[in-house]
């Protein structure tokens, strides 16, 4: 083995290969269920700072949120999938996401972590996630948030 090593070194050839994740997400919680958003839409996680009500909108929008001069729309996920609202905490965040050249907001009650797969069969169908697909992550299924279904929920 080390001698096939050494071989390849000498030849140039890579020693290891780097698996490359075939998708990445972020992983967060809502009211204490774990979902995963697809983590090139995601532009930064943000504190949540003044959300500004918009009388006559959705009940789950929570309203509009000036972040660095651009004013966004926060979604409510808890009023979307209806899960039992959750008080804020210290771990309360907003996330950013870019989605058809817009900037939206999702209200999350903690970010946890990035999320890689390394293969499609790791991503599968079934209609008893919110979005229709889904992972397993050890022993849980975890839905794959469907960003478009939100917007066109409004």
């Amino acid at each position: 083995m080390i001698e096939e090593l050494l071989l390849k070194k000498a030849a140039g050839e890579p020693i290891y290969e780097i698996k490359k994740p075939f998708m990445r997400f972020l992983r967060f919680i809502v009211g204490g269920q774990e979902f995963l958003v697809d983590l090139p839409l995601v532009m930064e996680i943000s504190e949540p700072k003044d959300i500004y009500p918009v009388p006559g909108s959705s009940y789950f929008i929570l309203g509009l949120m000036n972040l660095r001069g651009n004013i966004m729309t926060i979604y409510d996920i808890r009023m979307i999938f209806n899960i039992n609202a959750v008080w804020k905490s210290e771990h309360s965040s907003i996330l950013v996401l870019s989605f058809h050249n817009e900037n939206i907001g999702l209200s999350v009650d903690n970010v946890l972590d990035i999320v890689n797969i390394y293969k499609e069969e790791d991503i599968f169908e079934d209609d008893e996630f919110i979005s229709g697909y889904g992972i397993v992550l050890g022993n849980r299924k975890l839905s794959i948030l469907d960003v478009e279904f939100i917007i066109n929920k409004t």
